[in-house]
């Protein structure tokens, strides 16, 4: 019993010891994380503070103060900034400090009151300070000592207008401060290790335990937010893409008539008059709710930037195609340039850089009064990694801008007076989108301009260059001579297929095929609309046009059904989408149904005659 009892006492002592040597390693393994953990904490929170002391000055005032300055209303605006946040935080010490030079910091503005900072006078320099001057926040590791005392500090840059670090706000935490917060939390540690031993199978049970349930609860709360933010994100989606329809639906027919209407010789003047300003005005509730739907899209993240390989000739010419009549028929000199030999091919979002493009030059041609020059040149500055660096200069003789608005022209709804929204009939919105694709892109946009004199937009883009060989027309160096197919086409006498639910629509678009000489069958829906083609003889038909949205079938199934007819033509006949669904995943659905151009309505009724033309040319050259 004696050696039982012996062998019980030395496993107990065994099993004491082990578990105070344990207890001992985590007590020095929590100590050390717990130390760590708190400085990070301390220091999380000095950045959160000086942060949110450097957002509420302005550093194109900062970077402009002198020791003169001191009194004037610019420097007692920052001495009042720093004062106000010193009393409400109950800092000591907050202070600006300006960069003299590589690693050499003296005082700018210091609100303290007794004993302040000289301005100018030297800084003690750490390596936070150095770091926070590179334009990233910082909080001193160790602390440093100068005439006011023994310091941790914090250190946010201020950027200026032009994202520079324009100077340097600092909060000055007492080291003796900083590391009684340490040492309380080491105490507290030692505290728990002393009584860990008794408690700690109690402990572990029931904060794993409450752990456990935690998380689960957490883990629960937000599966829920995210099915609630993904429900939203859906309907928001779904609102935007049925609104775009429903508004753009009744705008064709509005644009479509009124076009018919003007194609009428024997118009009264005064009407002719009246119906070109209703087409004005209703282009440009289009363009606003185009412009609404866009920001929507980008604040909301549901823009997808494409990657896929486009003709960067083909793009420019569009480009300059568009820009190059706008500027005809307001009288003003276009100019396109090439410097360099930038690649016929590139990989990346075509439309989104064309849009960047025609946005710029759009703005161009509306504030250029008639006589005026708009040019876009455009340079390939460099390549690495299989990318190409492109910068494209928009320049216009223009109206010009003041420097005090140029920092607010990428803002939504910014507009320099009210005099030019009205002369003008800007929205405000376009500058927005542009600078949101260009983010997209990775690339970085610049404006420069003077009232009286001009602007110009320098737009910078890395595209990834195309590896594979394509026989296609280099990048001109200048303007287009014409825009025709390889093959002349006469729309005159072509059989086309209509497929259209909407009455009001149909006769629209009837009317403005027939007058082109085209002759047009009307299907009701997607379902009619495979039957007629299935039933017409191999060749009957030039073109389909086929809406989206259909009763019985949608257009989208009757591409596809059509497509997978077992005749000569059910492949190679073009179909084009007519269609007040507008977004990009729209026209991606579409060219990935078999359909081979995607128009947005409203139609115009040229973009309808190049895009038959273009398409019936591909085709008979392919043939």
């Amino acid at each position: 019993m004696k050696t039982i009892s012996t062998n019980n006492n030395v496993s107990i002592i065994i099993v004491a010891v082990f578990m105070l040597a344990v207890n001992a390693v985590l007590g020095f393994v929590l100590s050390t994380q717990s130390k760590d953990a708190m400085k990070i904490l301390i220091q999380n929170r000095m950045l959160d503070i000086v942060n949110t002391s450097a957002d509420m000055l302005d550093g194109d005032a900062l970077k402009s103060l002198k020791a003169e300055d001191k009194g004037t209303p610019a420097y007692q605006k920052i001495n009042d900034t720093l004062a106000f946040f010193q009393e409400n935080i109950e800092l000591k010490y907050i202070y600006c400090i300006q960069i003299v030079g590589e690693k050499e910091f003296a005082f700018s503005v210091d609100p303290t009151i007794e004993d302040p900072g000289e301005f100018g006078s030297p800084i003690v320099y750490t390596d936070a300070l150095y770091k926070a001057s590179k334009g990233t926040a910082a909080v001193d590791d160790e602390p440093y000592s100068d005439a006011w005392g023994r310091f941790y500090s914090a250190y946010c840059p201020v950027f200026d207008s032009a994202g520079k670090v324009a100077g340097i706000v600092a909060v000055d935490f007492d080291a003796k401060w900083y590391d009684e917060q340490i040492e309380k939390q080491m105490y507290s540690i030692a505290v728990c290790m002393t009584i860990s031993l008794l408690l700690c199978v109690v402990l572990v049970v029931v904060v794993t335990k409450q752990l456990r349930q935690r998380v689960k609860d957490i883990t629960h709360d937000l599966t829920q937010a995210l099915e609630a933010a993904q429900v939203a994100s859906k309907a928001k989606t779904a609102f935007l893409s049925n609104m775009s329809h429903e508004i753009r639906t009744p705008m064709n027919a509005i644009i479509g008539l009124d076009h018919i209407a003007l194609e009428n010789p024997n118009l009264p003047s005064t009407t002719r008059e009246q119906l070109k300003k209703i087409d004005a005005s209703a282009k440009h509730l289009l363009s606003i709710i185009n412009d609404i739907l866009d920001v929507s899209r980008i604040e909301s993240g549901k823009l997808v930037l494409k990657s896929e390989e486009f003709n960067f000739a083909e793009m420019l010419e569009q480009v300059n195609t568009i820009i190059g009549s706008q500027c005809k028929d307001k009288g003003l000199n276009y100019n396109f340039k090439v410097l360099g030999k930038p690649n016929d091919f590139y990989i990346g979002d075509a439309l989104k850089l064309r849009q960047v493009l025609i946005n710029i030059l759009g703005n161009a041609v509306k504030f250029t009064p008639e006589g005026g020059n708009v040019t876009l040149q455009i340079e390939e500055t460099g390549k690495f990694d299989s990318k190409s660096v492109l910068i494209f200069k928009i320049i216009d003789t223009g109206v010009g801008m003041s420097k005090e608005f140029l920092p607010k022209i990428f803002e939504s709804f910014s507009q320099e007076n009210s005099s030019a929204e009205n002369k003008y009939g800007s929205t405000g919105l376009g500058m927005a989108i542009t600078k949101g694709f260009v983010d997209m892109m990775n690339g970085d946009i610049k404006v420069e301009s003077e009232k009286g004199v001009g602007t110009t937009f320098s737009v910078t883009i890395t595209l990834n260059q195309a590896t594979a060989k394509h026989d296609a027309p280099a990048v001109k160096s200048d303007m287009p001579e014409n825009n025709s197919p390889t093959v002349q086409i006469d729309l005159s006498g072509k059989k086309i297929l209509l497929a259209e639910d909407m009455i009001i629509n149909a006769e629209i678009m009837n009317e403005i095929l027939k007058m082109r000489g085209m002759e047009v069958d009307n299907a009701e829906n997607g379902k009619i609309a495979v039957e007629m083609f299935e039933k017409s003889p191999v060749g009957y038909y030039a073109a389909i046009l086929m809406d989206m949205q259909m009763p019985i079938m949608n257009g989208l199934e009757a591409t596809q059904n059509i497509r997978a007819l077992n005749r000569a033509d059910s492949k190679t006949v073009p179909i084009i989408a007519l269609t007040a669904n507008a977004f990009d995943e729209d026209v991606q659905r579409s060219l990935q149904s078999g359909l081979n151009a995607h128009l947005n309505k409203p139609i115009d009724p040229d973009e309808i005659y190049r895009t038959l033309e273009k398409l019936l040319s591909e085709k008979i050259t392919d043939e």
